[in-house]
């Protein structure tokens, strides 16, 4: 199976390329993992090997998971003036099966952009041809979609976005409306920023104020929030909101706080994020993890050597049902950073209080 994967790499690559000049890189990426009851496992090895030229570029990766090769794939990406053609094939050597072909055609001409992107899964009821048509108009960025399902070929939703600044009033606008098939409207979303608000701007801070509003089947939100800006840093707080709309139209029967969320930058430098969350259900959405309803975590990402970025995470999670201080639930923390121009390493680290540790060592290269 190597040798047919190298060998139509390489016809591929030649044909893409002719005479012209051809490089050839690779890349070598993988992740050791230690538990309490498996002290050493090589968890996963990557693997890939690419041709590349001008306007084209045919790559083939692989990866073993368990000492099992779980993953083949190949893919071509090239540029014929105003058209870009993006397509990939996957495989699952390890059930000796498909997995999925996807291809993605743009057109791109005086600011009108024309998209195709197919999605054909083993599962062919799920693959889908998703047409996207976007440009810009009078200061209004749009864009719209729609997607069809191939097996059986029928229409499936259809999403409009768009984006603008309201010049009389200053606000930056924001805003999607989707439609589907099975339910008809599915969602309708609008964010929008009324920035430097007077009396809350004072000398080098700029504050200003942006709500969201989401309008899903079943699910309605209005998010309102207040972000100080200064000239290298930044903090907003941002209020959840769920609406339970009356069964008469344009009636409210309740508002619920259902979480709260903090983020702050310092440029490039670091961030800090902090949520609540006051609904078990809402736990995902929030800290990222269904188990925890609350987390702190500090983003620090310092110069490393070698010309690289490098970067440190430190997250702290509560569970109301843990036995730690604070209802501590688990703490996690990583490390990433260059050790040459071409190769990184990745350190994490997972400890739940009421659970075995996980450490994980991965590594990349570029050959």
């Amino acid at each position: 199976m190597w040798r047919a994967a190298l060998v139509a790499l390489f016809v591929i690559g030649w044909h893409a390329g002719g005479t012209a000049a051809v490089a050839v890189s690779g890349t070598f990426g993988g992740q050791i993992e230690s538990t309490p009851s498996q002290l050493i496992e090589l968890n996963q090895l990557l693997f890939g090997l690419a041709l590349h030229g001008e306007g084209w570029y045919t790559s083939v990766r692989a990866m073993v998971v368990g000492g099992d090769l779980a993953l083949l794939g190949f893919s071509d990406d090239r540029r014929l003036g105003p058209i870009s053609l993006s397509s990939s094939l996957m495989f699952d050597p390890s059930q000796s099966a498909f997995s999925y072909f996807s291809n993605l055609a743009r057109l791109q001409l005086q600011g009108l952009g024309l998209s195709n992107y197919v999605y054909y899964p083993a599962q062919k009821t799920q693959g889908y041809d998703q047409i996207v048509l976007d440009g810009f108009a009078e200061e209004i960025r749009w864009r719209a979609a729609a997607r069809l399902g191939l097996c059986d070929l029928d229409f499936q939703s259809a999403t409009l976005n768009a984006d603008w600044t309201w010049i009389p009033c200053g606000l930056a606008l924001e805003a999607s409306l989707s439609f589907s098939c099975q339910v008809g409207f599915d969602r309708f979303r609008v964010a929008m920023t009324y920035p430097e608000v007077p009396r809350l701007s004072l000398g080098p801070m700029a504050t200003d104020f942006v709500l969201e509003i989401d309008l899903q089947t079943g699910v309605k939100s209005v998010s309102p929030g207040l972000r100080a800006r200064l000239a290298r840093a930044s903090a907003c707080v941002t209020p959840l909101y769920a609406l339970d709309v009356g069964a008469a139209p344009l009636t409210l029967d309740s508002i619920t706080l259902y979480g709260v969320k903090l983020q702050a930058a310092l440029e490039d430098i670091a961030e800090f994020y902090a949520a609540t969350s006051y609904v078990s259900a809402k736990n995902a959405e929030l800290t990222g993890n269904a188990d925890y309803f609350e987390l702190y975590r500090l983003r620090l990402s310092p110069s490393s050597c070698c010309g690289g970025d490098s970067l440190l995470e430190v997250a702290f999670y509560f569970d109301d049902t843990s036995p730690g201080l604070f209802d501590l639930g688990m703490v996690a923390a990583s490390v990433e950073f260059s050790i040459s121009s071409k190769g990184r390493l990745r350190f994490g680290m997972e400890y739940p209080v009421s659970g075995d540790w996980t450490l994980r060592l991965g590594w990349d290269c570029q050959l």
